[in-house]
Parts: C-alpha cells; sequence; structure tokens
C-alpha cells in the first residue's frame, strides 16, 4: 500500500550510496533542475514491467546540492507459493543529486540500481567517474580498512578465488608472496569528510564507480554527505598518489601500444595446480611439462616469439633444433586479441597441433612484461614489485650437465613417474641430485661424521597431499646452535625442474609456484603431528626411504613397499615427540644463475624481472622467519 508520506522528503531515510558521474557541462543554477529533469525522465520509462512509477519525490535544493526524486513499487511473486493472488510488493527510491561538476545517483534496489546503470551509460551529458581518480582519490595513501580481494591469478589449488581482509594496519598486512595476485574490486577506508576532521569510513567499487558511507536520518543528511564527498574528492584527485602496495591492479583498458615492451616468462599453467580441467586439456599440458622447453623471446612492442626444444621432434631445420612460434598481439580500445603462428624454418612441427589446442585457451597461459605488465586470462593485470634486494641465503650449485637433466624434475616414462628409478646412479632427474648430492651440497658440516645415535632419513613425499618432495628426518649434532641446543632437524625439500637445461633467462615464474607451495605447506611442519603422520605413511607404502650411512644415502623402501611395525627407522622418528628441532626449506630451482642474479640486484636501477624475482624470495622468507624456519634458495652456477 502506498501513501503521501511516500512522496513526502520529510519522511526519507536514505542509505548514502552514489553510483557517480560527470557532467560534461556542469549545469548553472538556473538549469540544474531541467538538466536533472532530463535525466530522471528516461529512467522512469526504462523499468520493467514488474516496476511502477508512484510518483516523484518534492525534495529542494539544500547547502547547493539540487535533487530530484522518484518512487518505485515493485510485484513479484514470492518464491515459496504458486498461488497467483499472493504478491510481494517492495518499495523503491531513485534520487539525483547535483553539486557543482558531480552528479551522484542513489537508489534504493540493487537490481533497480543496475538498470539505472544501463541507462546512465547511454546518456551524452554525464559520464561515469574514472575508475582510477576514485581510487587515487579516497583509496589511496590513507588507511585501509577493509579489503575485498578477487584473484587475477588462474585458478589453482594453492591460492583462493577471493578473500576478504580486515583490520587496522592491512597495509603493512599484505603478504607479496599470497597477495600480490589479487585486485581488489571494493575497499573500505578512512576519509576526512566530516567538516570538522572528524575521521570516517568510506566504502568504495572503483570499477562501478560506486561510493558508500553508511544510512542517514534525513534527506537534508543525505544532501549534506553527497556535498562533503564532492569537497573531498575535488581536494583529492588533483594529486597523483602511489597505489596500493603489494596488490595487482586490474586495468579496465588495454595498454597503448609503446607502453608494453620486453616479453618475458611465457608459461602454460601447472597440470598439477589446476582443478577441473577436461581430460584431453590436463593430458596435453602434462605432455607440453614433460617434453616442451619454452624460452620467451621479447621486443621493443608487446609482440613476442617463442623457442621451443621439443625432446620428441627436434627441429632439423635450425641448428639448435628448436621450433619458432610468433605471438602477435594487438591492442584494441575495449579488447587485446593474441594470435599465434610458426615461422618458415618451423612449418610441420609436430606438437604443433597440442599447442596451438592450449594457446587458443587464452586462460591456461600468462606472459610477464619488463614494462610491469602481465597478461593473463585475457586480461592486463600490473604488479607492483616492492623489493629490489634479497638478503636471505643463496646458494649455488653447478650441475653437471653430463649427469644431471636439470629440466627433468623427477624420472618419467612417458607422464608416469618411475618411482624406483629415483636415487638410481643412471637417473638424470632433480629428485635423483638431491639424494646423491642435494643433502651434502645444502648441509656440508651435517654430512659426516655421525656418532652413536645419529641419523638423517629421507622420505620422498612427492605426489597428492605432499608436504614437499623429500622430507629428511636428521639427527647430528652439527645442528646445534648457542640459541636452540637440538642435535633435531627437519627439512622439506622442494625442487622445480629449469624451463630448459641450456643457458636460461630469469624467469620469477619459475620460483612464483614453487614459493608458494613451500610457504602453504610450513603448516604441516608441526611436531609431533608430522613424525605422526609419516609413520604411519611410511607403513601404508606412500613413502620412498633412504637412510644415510655417513657417505651416502641407502634405499631402504621401494615405491609401494610398506615399512614393518618392528623396523629400526620407526624408531628413530620417536625422537621428533615434539621437542625443540631446527626447521629447514630448501628450494632448489636451478633455473635461475646465482651470479646473473647477484649482479643483477647490484645494477641501478634494478630491473623489474630481478624486483620481480626478489619480491618472492623475500616474501616467503619472511613467511620462513615466521614459522621459526631457515629458508635455502639453490640456484645454478653455469
Amino acid at each position: 500500500m502506498t501513501t503521501s508520506k511516500g512522496t513526502n522528503a520529510t519522511y526519507l531515510r536514505p542509505f548514502a550510496s552514489f553510483l557517480l558521474y560527470e557532467w560534461d557541462t556542469p549545469p548553472t543554477a538556473p538549469t540544474v533542475a531541467a538538466a536533472l529533469a532530463g535525466l530522471q525522465a528516461p529512467l522512469m520509462f526504462t523499468l520493467p514491467i514488474s516496476m511502477r512509477v508512484v510518483d516523484g519525490i518534492s525534495v529542494k535544493k539544500l547547502a547547493g546540492v539540487a535533487a530530484s526524486a522518484f518512487y518505485v513499487v515493485h510485484h513479484s511473486r514470492p518464491a515459496w507459493t504458486n498461488d497467483p493472488s499472493v504478491v510481494d510488493v517492495v518499495h523503491h527510491a531513485v534520487i539525483l543529486l547535483s553539486y557543482k561538476r558531480y552528479l551522484g545517483v542513489v537508489v534504493s534496489d540493487p537490481g533497480l540500481r543496475l538498470i539505472v546503470e544501463r541507462e546512465l551509460a547511454n546518456h551524452s551529458t554525464v559520464k561515469k567517474l574514472d575508475s582510477d581518480e576514485l581510487e587515487n582519490a579516497l583509496v589511496r595513501e590513507t588507511p585501509l580498512r577493509t579489503l575485498w580481494l578477487r584473484s587475477a591469478h588462474r585458478p589453482n589449488r594453492r591460492k583462493a578465488d577471493s578473500k576478504v581482509l580486515t583490520g587496522q594496519y592491512l597495509q603493512e598486512a599484505l603478504n607479496p608472496l599470497d597477495d600480490r595476485t589479487f585486485t581488489s574490486p571494493s575497499m573500505r577506508a578512512e576519509a576526512q569528510l566530516n567538516p570538522v576532521g572528524k575521521a570516517s569510513v568510506v566504502g568504495v567499487t572503483t570499477q562501478r564507480s560506486y561510493v558508500w558511507l553508511g544510512p542517514c536520518q534525513s534527506f537534508a543528511e543525505l544532501q549534506n554527505a553527497f556535498k562533503s564527498l564532492a569537497d573531498y574528492l575535488t581536494q583529492r584527485r588533483s594529486t597523483q598518489r602511489k597505489a596500493i602496495p603489494v596488490l595487482a591492479k586490474a586495468l579496465a583498458k588495454s595498454p597503448k601500444v609503446g607502453d608494453v615492451v620486453q616479453a618475458f616468462d611465457f608459461s602454460f599453467l601447472a597440470s598439477y595446480a589446476i582443478a577441473g580441467l577436461d581430460q584431453p586439456t590436463l593430458a596435453a599440458l602434462e605432455d607440453t611439462e614433460a617434453d616442451l622447453g619454452i624460452d620467451t623471446v621479447g621486443s621493443a612492442g608487446q609482440d613476442f616469439l617463442l623457442a621451443i626444444t621439443d625432446a620428441k621432434h627436434p627441429n632439423s631445420q635450425c641448428p639448435q633444433g628448436l621450433w619458432q612460434v610468433i605471438v602477435e598481439v594487438k591492442l584494441g580500445a575495449a579488447r587485446t586479441t593474441v594470435s599465434a603462428s610458426l615461422s618458415d624454418t618451423s612449418a610441420g612441427w609436430p606438437s604443433w597441433g597440442m599447442f596451438k589446442t592450449l594457446f587458443d585457451q587464452k586462460h591456461l597461459w600468462s606472459v610477464w612484461y619488463e614494462s610491469g605488465q602481465t597478461f593473463s586470462d585475457g586480461d592486463w593485470i600490473w604488479v607492483d614489485p616492492r623489493n629490489s634486494a634479497y638478503e636471505g641465503e643463496i646458494l649455488s650449485a653447478v650441475f653437471d650437465d653430463k649427469r644431471w637433466e636439470v629440466s627433468q624434475e623427477k624420472p618419467l616414462q612417458g607422464r608416469s613417474v618411475q618411482w624406483d628409478d629415483i636415487g638410481n646412479s643412471t637417473d638424470r632427474s632433480l629428485f635423483s641430485w638431491w639424494i646423491h648430492e642435494g643433502y651434502a651440497f645444502c648441509f656440508p658440516s651435517v654430512k659426516s661424521p655421525f656418532s652413536s645415535g645419529e641419523f638423517a632419513l629421507a622420505l620422498c613425499d612427492d605426489g597428492a597431499g605432499e608436504i614437499g618432495d623429500f622430507i629428511m628426518l636428521v639427527k647430528h649434532a652439527g645442528f646445534a646452535t648457542k640459541t636452540n641446543p637440538s642435535s633435531l632437524a627437519v627439512i622439506v625439500v622442494h625442487l622445480k625442474g629449469a624451463a630448459n637445461s641450456k643457458k636460461r633467462g630469469m624467469a620469477p615464474k619459475q620460483y612464483e609456484e614453487v614459493l608458494g607451495q613451500a610457504t602453504k605447506n610450513l603448516s604441516w611442519m608441526y611436531l609431533p603431528d608430522l613424525a605422526k603422520g609419516l609413520k604411519q605413511d611410511l607403513m601404508s607404502g606412500k613413502n620412498l626411504l633412504w637412510s644415510w650411512n655417513g657417505q651416502a644415502f641407502d634405499k631402504v623402501l621401494q615405491h609401494k613397499q610398506k615399512l614393518a611395525k618392528s623396523a629400526p627407522q620407526l624408531k628413530l622418528l620417536d625422537a621428533f615427540n615434539g621437542r625443540r628441532a631446527h626447521s629447514f626449506v630448501v628450494v632448489v630451482q636451478p633455473h635461475q644463475d646465482a651470479d646473473d642474479f647477484i649482479t643483477a640486484m647490484a645494477q641501478s636501477p634494478v630491473d623489474y624481472k630481478t624486483r620481480l624475482l626478489t619480491t618472492l624470495l623475500c616474501a616467503a622468507h619472511g613467511a620462513c622467519s615466521g614459522s621459526s624456519a631457515t629458508l635455502k634458495v639453490v640456484m645454478s652456477k653455469t
């Protein structure tokens, strides 16, 4: 039932939430009423059949804020009955406010708000307030209270699709490793909207140019709130401020030609890291991981070249056996299109059909640019790396290419892991490198001699639900320090194959995956729960097992072989009963040359790729330190 009170502004108590627009030509005082009427009329006639305009609402200009409003009734059928005589009746208001150059539109219903947005998008006299200007004025360089985060990364098992952060110190709480691939479409921040300088909180959804302040007790309070907001915008928008640290920024428009240069680090998503793939796509990704090495060759523009080694089909027309894929990136005002083609010397590549099928699915790959952008899932993202130096422990390992194939993470036959080949004298994978050389290289002071009662066990934990590729449980006096005299150590090892076996450029993406996995699994290093779980795994045949003899590792368990309850190794694990132990996380990623990385950090200015990698490493180092673990990063020495 409607009453005359519905059209009387005296009774209005609207929630102060505004769709913000700018007048193309701000109306003067004598013409503002006509300008608002010109906007209101088409809005009243564009409503769906279920909505009916009851009447206009009589409102007055106050404090320089002109206003126009109307009252809508929405009839709908309730979901709980089919009785046509039962009807839900909901009342809505649409209010237009004009002050100086700004137009604010208040709509009491979200569905009706979308209708109003669509109609005003076609109106030539107003345009939405620019999203970047709105964020700059209301959010940047001011205390944040709430961030609604949406993923800019591809869906995977290691990161959430969305999350909400709240707190008084959000800028400081953002994690460069976990949060850098999230954008924030909506946020709440402190703002000095109150005339006496008291901080209030303003909510912003930048892409929709939508701002919300809170409930009002009168229509005059709504007008004053809009005036304060408009004055605050005018004051703040003239100064360019720094973006919110760490978070990625989704670009509303494609970059301009010349702004995107020097592509690097093109990569498909890891097959193990994403759920819901159909079987043919999953199989194609696994084949790509197993057989193809991809180097990205950037240019002075947005286009790039992919130089690909195919283990099964080397290119006889190229001295290096490379296949070349030319990627053309067309930057449009609204959207970007990409296409891939083979170079003249690469015609007839047997794997081209598989590669092209994956490439045409833009959600399966990403590419980075030294100019700061990422093209991922068909969208442009700006990533802001903060760090330019990494002071943590970097170990430089020589991987003899006659002995080790650093692009091979584990022994494979086709796509099947040959578990019992791990640690064999003929296997060339990184898993076998860890057994033969890696442990002794990373912990030279605790490889020998071993006194009575000391031991080192290596468990291969790779697979579904893994804590690491290897878990080392060691007791040796060499671990003891003044602050932690314990001789026990838990070492979790993560190995990531290089993109190829030859000279390799810097590739932060290779580290992003392995560091993300390493830090996510820190919570599983808790004792004694870890030791109890490993005992069960060993007795169920889940893990391969080696024992250190003082010089090398001896294999104790083959694949799917169960450890007997009376085995002495189970008794050794009793030492990890919750007493203090040292924790180490070892990340082995030989794609990066250690000397090249250290030299790059010493340059001035530090290039984008180096800053991106140092940001990832610093974030992982901080996560490990926060869990009382020491991070060791193994790079190659070429």
